[in-house]
This record gives C-alpha cells, structure tokens and sequence, in this order.
C-alpha cells in the first residue's frame, strides 16, 4: 500500500494546476464580450436585398425594424426578405404586408437602398465608423459604451492657419465662439435694453450681423472685395454660373437635396432645362430619414434617369455638392452606406455621349 501512495502521489505531483482547465479562461470572456460588440457595430449593407430580413435584420442604421411593431406577423411573414418588397421600378411595395405601416415607421425606413441599374450582393458593413470598415478603436469605444471622439471642426485648424497676426486669429476665434460682446450677447446677459443693431436697427446684432449681414457691413464688403456678396451661401459669380443656360446641343440638369436635420427628414428634387433656359422637366420626392449628402445623391440618381428617359445625351450636371462629386469620382468600397445609388449614378452617366459634373 505505501507503494502505491508514493506512486499516486509522484504521478500527481507533475500536474500541480490540473484544477484551471475546470475553469473558464479569461479568453473565452473577450471572445464572447468581442462577439457582442460585432453584433452591436456591424450591419447589412443593402444590394439586390435577396439575403436581408427586412424585419429582423440591421440594415437601416435605425436598428432592427421588429421591435418598432408591436403587431403580430402573419405566419411565414417574419421570413421577408427586402427584394420582396421592392417592385419593378424600384419602389416600395407594401401592399402585401398584413397592416399598414405608420408614417413614423416609413420615416425610418426611408427610400429603397437597393441597386437598380447594376448588380451586386448584399454585404456586411460596420456601423461605428465613417468608412463602414471595421477599425479597432470604434470597437474598443463601442465595448466600453463610449462614443468616439468627434472629428473637430476644421474652421479651427483654418483659423490657426491663416498668415495673419496672433490678434486678428483670437479675434476669428472669438467670432467662431460667439464671444464678442455684440448687442444680442449683452442682452442675454441682461446688460442691455435691446438687441438690435443701432445702425440698421432692422435685426439683432449678431456677430454674424455685424460682420457680414448688415446692409453697411454688405456695403463695405461690395467695396473692398465684391466677391464675398452671396446668395443662398453662393458667391455672386457662382450664382450667375448657377443660372447660366447650356450651350447647344447640351442640356442642363439642376438638382439637390436637403433634410431636416442630419440626419432628418429629406427630400430631394430637380429640372432639366434647354440651351435656351426652358422648362423641360422636373422632379422631387420624399426621401424618409437620411442625411443630407444621401439625399442629394437619390436626387442625383432620379435626375440622371428622367434625363434618359428624355432621351437626352449630352448634359451639365449642377448639383453644388462638392462631397457628393467626390463620392461619385473618388474610390468607394461596397460596404459605403450610400454605394447601391452612388454606383447607380456611376452606370447611368455612362450611359451618356458627353455629361460634365
């Protein structure tokens, strides 16, 4: 029996921490932790729609639709995919849904995302950063509920920049702060009576108004440099270029989009005109709950198409979008939010003899 024991005890003695594999290792807690976080920041990025559940799916930055319905779904409804509901045109098509949906749930939804012109399979996006691919610092932020840092704001790094005197830059800073003590400040502040401007005595002074919006300071500004005069945030010789006819044979496609907020509620619309500014046609929609960049492209699509269908093959694109064009000139990859209409817009253009954006 001694034999024995000193034998049991030599042999057990080589694996002094037999007891850890009975525990759970710290690295299978982060790949659970880390497989909560992918399912947190990652999304469907709508193609043709043949693989997304439209219901139980993430696909349209509002998170997942079937817990915005209290409703029931009929039996074999719950297995919808998004091409199911998009009609030959491109459309909507909700008519075969058991209920109607609410405005606020159409809001949400917005237009279709789905390609129209080119083909290409649905994919999966990363929600937490600007590019849609993954980086590592949007899922440490998005592990420890924190939200990123915002990009600054680049009038900060113009500011600084500017060949100028340390003065006149704390002074733009000061203007970019709301700080200077103007009439609308002191009144806040309830040091002043009245906000208005003394001299024009038509609008608060702002320091907006003191700088650039007073007649006097327009007055000033038409003197010394005529090209800051704007309208509708447009310089005069781009305002006259805006309005400019095409030359003949070519015709001119006018189109923008906006939203209420961003994102908020959009729309986007447009015209086409002649060499000698008539009416050819227009356009709009509503657009649901999408940014303002998104919504100047649906806009751009829909016009590029109407333009077509015009039979119309030669055009002046105006759009006064500058991160819309870079978006359709630059390099973009699949996951984009916006790439099923930015590589539509791409296939129509080249549908055209000679088109200038």
């Amino acid at each position: 029996m001694a034999g024995w024991t000193t034998l049991v005890t030599s042999v057990l003695a080589v694996i002094p921490n037999y007891y850890m594999q009975t525990t759970a290792l710290p690295v299978a807690t982060w790949i659970k932790k880390g497989f909560v976080t992918f399912q947190k920041g990652t999304q469907w990025n709508v193609k043709n729609g043949h693989i997304i559940n439209f219901w139980s799916d993430k696909w349209n930055g509002q998170g997942v639709l079937r817990n915005c319905i209290e409703a029931p779904l009929n039996v074999g409804e719950d297995t919808t995919k998004i091409c199911d509901l998009i009609n030959e045109n491109g459309e909507w098509k909700f008519d075969g849904l058991s209920f109607v949906l609410p405005p606020t749930i159409l809001d949400l939804i917005g237009p279709p995302p789905t390609l129209r012109f080119v083909n290409g399979d649905d994919c999966i996006s990363w929600s937490e950063s600007q590019s849609k691919k993954f980086c590592s610092k949007s899922a440490y932020n998005l592990t420890n509920n924190s939200p990123g840092c915002d990009s600054p704001n680049p009038i900060w790094t113009k500011i600084w920049n500017i060949n100028t005197l340390s003065k006149i830059q704390n002074f733009l800073w000061l203007c970019c702060q709301k700080k200077i003590a103007c009439n609308e400040v002191l009144f806040k502040r309830h040091i002043t009576f009245s906000n208005l401007c003394p001299i024009c005595f038509n609008e608060p002074k702002t320091v907006e108004h003191v700088l650039r919006d007073c007649e006097y300071a327009r007055e000033f500004w038409a003197m010394v440099h005529p090209d800051t005069l704007s309208t509708s945030g447009l310089t005069l010789d781009a305002w006259i270029l805006h309005n400019e006819p095409p030359t003949d044979p070519f015709y001119k496609l006018n189109t923008d989009g906006s939203s209420l907020g961003n994102p908020g509620k959009a729309s986007a619309g447009g015209l086409i005109r002649d060499h000698l500014g008539q009416w050819i046609k227009g356009y709009s929609r509503k657009l649901g709950t999408i940014t303002s960049t998104a919504a100047e492209i649906w806009g751009l699509r829909d016009g590029l198409e109407l333009v077509l269908k015009c039979n119309i093959r030669k055009l002046y694109v105006d759009m006064n979008a500058s991160a819309t064009i870079s978006l359709l000139q630059g390099e973009i990859s699949p996951a984009h939010p916006w790439s099923s209409v930015i590589f539509d817009c791409r296939w129509l253009m080249d549908r055209f003899e000679e088109i200038h954006l």
